[in-house]
């Protein structure tokens, strides 16, 4: 469990091998192809021949059409996929076969264009709807939409605003033009709907009058009979729509079990894309390329005995000490779910360690110890090993979460907390009051004796920042820099012994030659007696550092005793009505309100004491993942082929 070593490849090939040797790199899964154009000058650049986009951007082009029909596929007949939907498994011929390609394509061409007319008749929809509404406040009226002017009399629609004064408007018009008449047909919240019926003659000064109060006429264009009779045709029309739009719908229905087979093909337009994209990298002229990259060293033998199928030249040489080497951690099942961790900090340098193992016990026990509880652990990890067993997740949060939990009922037993006090609630509520020790005495009590746990934090504190510093003695150490080891390190160490010792009621002579010790070496790069002794005085200095370190670790105490407290006050609420039936539904929506809260700031604090208090110590960030080209799939996992 380390970082791995690097090996440098460079190769140079045919062109007509490229697409080809870069599927066969893509299915070997373990190299990272760098960007080798892009370290080129636009001079150097230039005497190459570019890579065209065409086949890269055809590719997005059709994942994003696939990716579209999968939605409306999802959107009018879903899969059933229950509470744990896993992936489902197909060998890598299925993945890259070209006729299951092309037919998923045909398939997505066909989802679309019927999607795309489930889209018109849903705008026809909305635009009947729309004259529908228009008509709405005429429906009362008898007068045809389409009635005109005769020889004599006209006939206007129009409205004015709600606020309007009906009567005073009538009078006004009244007042204005005696041979005009106005009829309210409706009101909503904005308008009053009128007609307006007078002598051709009288139409210009009946309109004034109208219009000084703010009317506007209407004109309904293409529309005969009432409006009433309208919309009863809209109504029809709307339902014929609705038979069309539910027709579509069962043509897309059709396609529901090729669901899958677009999955599929989701996935393989995405390793095309991985190609193309690798491809961009590259550098060519007219007949051959060149293909930088690295790969673990563990590898060399698979990547010499491909490579040595085709015509090439390529050498495989141990990175240079100004090389961005990608790094890649050497994990196993335990310690791979902690690069989660290390991830949302920074990557090591490749001349750094790996903190993946060095790190996980110490996490799960933090956790542990700040969630504390046997319930509560045991249903994290129970969840998480039903996802890991039903899903199979590819992310690290589940499997890491699994390991919290057990590190959660190990420090819940230390406690004797099992959803609280519910044991004993439970007990006293059924008049069997409990006495086990295991419950009542237990060797963690945040709530009884929280000065005894508050110690115990601060020793495996205390112990937690020596591993970080004996870490960091042997990177100096292993790097041939013995004297840092020794004096930067084992320096402090005397010091923390004698400090040690002096509180067990020894001598306090190590503990000064600790000091002592810290003084002369502290200094040591500075020039003149006085440079170093005052270095080291302030080198000594920082013991308060590491003091505000230890005391950093007051936290596993806190968040133990919050998550206890808030848990035997839902016992508590819970027992007030004195029977089991109330205690119940409290108990159960209390606890996972407290289950909720806390593993969310337990994490977060858990991760703070690994980035602060012990990557600090020993930690040379600044590294880049490894991501070498390889199979990475969405909706299906890749099984070995019989």
């Amino acid at each position: 469990m380390s970082i791995a070593k690097m090996k440098k490849l460079s190769l140079m090939g045919l062109c007509r091998d490229t697409d080809e040797l870069l599927q066969r790199l893509m299915e070997l899964g373990c190299v990272e192809i760098s960007a080798t154009r892009q370290s080129l000058t636009p001079e150097e650049s230039a005497l190459f021949v570019k890579t065209s986009l065409d086949d890269l951007d055809l590719a997005r082009d059709r994942l994003d059409r696939v990716q579209r029909a999968l939605d409306v596929l999802k959107e009018y007949c879903p899969e059933k996929t229950g509470l744990f939907p896993s992936r489902k498994e197909i060998t890598r011929g299925k993945l890259f076969d070209p006729m299951s390609k092309d037919e998923a394509l045909r398939r997505t061409d066909a989802i679309l264009e019927l999607a795309s007319r489930l889209h018109e008749l849903d705008d026809e929809k909305a635009k009947v709807r729309t004259r529908g509404l228009s008509l709405e406040p005429w429906k009362g009226m008898t007068i045809p939409l389409d009635q005109g002017p005769t020889v004599s009399m006209s006939v206007l629609f129009g409205a004015c605003p709600a606020g309007t004064d009906l009567k005073e408007l009538e009078q006004e018009l009244e007042e204005a033009e005696p041979l005009a008449q106005l009829e309210h047909v409706s009101t909503d919240s904005q308008q009053h709907y009128l007609v307006l019926m007078c002598y051709r003659s009288a139409e210009r000064k009946a309109l004034n009058a109208l219009r000084a109060r703010g009317f506007t006429q209407t004109v309904f264009r293409d529309l005969k009979g009432t409006a009433a009779d309208n919309i009863a045709a809209l109504d029809v029309e709307t339902r014929q729509l609705e038979e069309k739009k539910a027709e579509v719908i069962g043509k897309i229905s059709q396609y529901k079990e090729s669901t899958t087979d677009l999955k599929i093909c989701c996935d393989n337009l995405a390793q095309q894309i991985q190609r193309e994209e690798a491809k961009q990298a590259l550098v060519s002229t007219t007949g051959a390329f060149q293909l930088d990259g690295w790969f673990p060293a563990a590898d060399e033998k698979r990547v010499r005995d491909l490579l040595g199928e085709y015509t090439c030249v390529f050498d495989v040489s141990d990175p240079d000490k100004d090389d961005d080497v990608p790094i890649k951690l050497n994990n196993n099942s335990f310690t791979r779910p902690f690069t989660l961790v290390t991830q949302m900090y920074s990557m090591p340098a490749y001349n750094g360690v790996d903190p993946n193992p060095l790190m996980a016990p110490f996490f799960v026990m933090f956790f542990g110890m700040m969630y504390a509880d046997i319930g509560y652990g045991f249903l994290v990890s129970l969840a998480c090993f039903i996802i890991m067993k039903k899903a199979k997740p590819k992310g690290y949060l589940i499997p890491l979460m699994f390991y919290c939990g057990i590190g959660s009922i190990i420090f819940g037993a230390l406690s004797g907390s099992l959803f609280g006090n519910s044991v004993a609630a439970i007990g006293d509520l059924l008049g069997h009051p409990v006495t086990a020790k295991f419950w009542t005495q237990p060797l963690l009590d945040p709530l009884n004796k929280p000065v005894d746990v508050l110690l115990v934090a601060y020793v495996l504190g205390f112990i937690h920042i020596l591993f970080g510093m004996g870490i960091n003695a042997y990177m100096l150490i292993r790097d041939g820099d013995w004297k840092s080891a020794l004096f930067d390190v084992g320096a402090w160490w005397l010091l923390f012994l004698g400090i040690g010792i002096l509180a067990m009621g020894g001598t306090y002579w190590v503990a000064v030659a600790g000091a002592v010790f810290i003084v002369a070496t502290a200094g040591r790069d500075n020039e003149g007696i006085g440079g170093k002794i005052g270095f080291g005085i302030y080198g000594l200095y920082n013991v308060t550092s590491y003091v505000g370190d230890i005391l950093s670790y007051t936290r596993l105490m806190t968040l133990m005793l919050a998550g206890a407290v808030i848990a035997n006050v839902v016992n508590i609420l819970g027992s007030v009505a004195g029977t089991i039936i109330v205690f119940i539904p409290v108990f159960i929506i209390g606890h996972i309100f407290n289950m909720g809260i806390n593993i969310i700031g337990t994490y977060v604090h858990t991760s703070r004491l690994m980035y602060l208090e012990f990557f600090g110590k020993f930690y040379r960030e600044g590294g880049r993942l490894f991501t070498p080209l390889a199979i990475n799939t969405k909706y299906v996992d890749i099984v070995e082929e019989d």
